[in-house]
């Protein structure tokens, strides 16, 4: 059985999200799904599936041929995301919205909806709430795919960051207020609930060592019965232009352990100061500063810290030219690469610094080189 790639909380007293609506009582979301059969057929996989559970829309990722995809990694969108490396997948989105050509009443109150709101969230990206309605997903070693989720807009105004709940048993789709930091509403309001029924706090008051006994123990138990993911060099420092292979391992009560480094998601929370290749988790230094790198395999993350430090000047350079033997005539142009090569270590690539372009270490940033 397929699982969602998150929820939308749309009760009355949701904190986050309400329902759009298309008519004053109808909401775009029906239960029956006869609108996203129509965006389906206008859209295709580029928006996604909604299912109605309670008062909570559980929404699908789906492939070509209908059915729901399982194992799906899936993050908010970044600006860099819609300006980047989906920007086609965007651009075909607003294509397959020109061409669509509404038959009944009802078709063109829907489409007119959606253009609006892509109109919104696409106008102005420093300001609007794209996150919360474009989504990158993927499948353990595919390419990022970009997803449109509908039928649902923020109860306010305040600009806040959209977020994906990690616990399995909630995933809601909310957002980050400046004072919860990064609490999911639902899961805040399942242990509120537990905190107003008094069981904890009977058992601060009365039962304390046995309280603190039980604690330690569920700690043992959480420590060395609970798989866990385990990243290789683990913390890891180096200068521009230096590369990091890092292996992740799943590992069970100190004994066994299995690389699961292909079927692993890497992420850099900064990609400026590192970042990964497209596919792999092989990572590449670019400025000097620190970054946060998480892996996520199946329902568990884990995290380390990256820092690109200053590199020590070369004690030479090498210079590759592509291709390897280049007839230049007068004003044409070939590519170079510049390697910085010291007496240990292997050659790095060195970083290109924008809006600098020469080589010499006058323009060497931190100690690091360009090409």
């Amino acid at each position: 059985m397929a699982i969602q790639i998150f929820r939308v909380d749309l009760s009355e007293k949701a904190r986050d999200f309400q329902a759009t609506a298309t008519e004053p009582g109808l909401a775009m979301l029906d239960r029956q799904n006869d609108n996203y059969d129509i965006l389906r057929q206008w859209f295709g996989t580029a928006i996604v599936e909604p299912e109605w559970r309670g008062e909570l829309v559980n929404f699908y990722a789906n492939e070509e041929e209908g059915g729901r995809l399982d194992d799906v990694y899936v993050y908010p969108c970044t600006k860099k995301d819609l300006e980047g490396a989906l920007e086609d997948q965007l651009e075909d989105l607003e294509s397959r919205m020109k061409r669509a050509r509404p038959e009944t009443a009802n078709e063109e109150l829907l489409l007119k909806i959606v253009r609006d709101q892509y109109k919104t969230l696409t106008a102005d990206l420093d300001h609007s709430d794209f996150d919360c309605h474009f989504f990158k997903y993927r499948l353990p070693g595919s390419p990022w795919k970009l997803i449109w989720c509908w039928g649902y807009q923020r109860t306010d105004l305040q600009p806040c960051p959209a977020l994906i709940c990690h616990n399995p048993d909630c995933n809601i789709l909310f957002v980050r207020r400046p004072d919860t930091k990064n609490r999911c509403p639902r899961c805040q309001a399942v242990v509120d609930q537990k905190r107003r029924r008094g069981v904890w706090g009977t058992i601060r008051r009365n039962l304390i060592p046995i309280g603190i006994a039980l604690l330690l123990l569920l700690m043992l138990l959480a420590w060395f019965g609970k798989p866990k993911l385990v990243v290789k060099p683990g913390d890891w420092s180096g200068p521009p232009g230096s590369r990091a292979d890092f292996k992740v391992y799943d590992s069970k009560w100190y004994i066994f352990n299995s690389d699961v480094t292909a079927k692993v998601l890497p992420q850099s929370n900064d990609t400026r100061v590192i970042d990964f290749d497209k596919y792999g988790c092989v990572a590449t230094a670019g400025a000097v500063g620190g970054a946060t790198l998480t892996f996520r395999y199946e329902d568990r993350i884990t995290s380390i810290r990256a820092r690109v430090i200053p590199g020590d000047p070369p004690d030479a350079l090498e210079i590759e030219l592509n291709p390897e033997k280049a007839v230049l005539g007068i004003g044409s142009t070939a590519k170079v690469n510049v390697l910085a090569v010291a007496d240990t270590g292997d050659p790095i690539y060195c970083v290109p610094v924008p809006s600098q372009r020469n080589c010499s270490p006058a323009f060497w940033p931190s100690g690091g080189l360009m090409s």
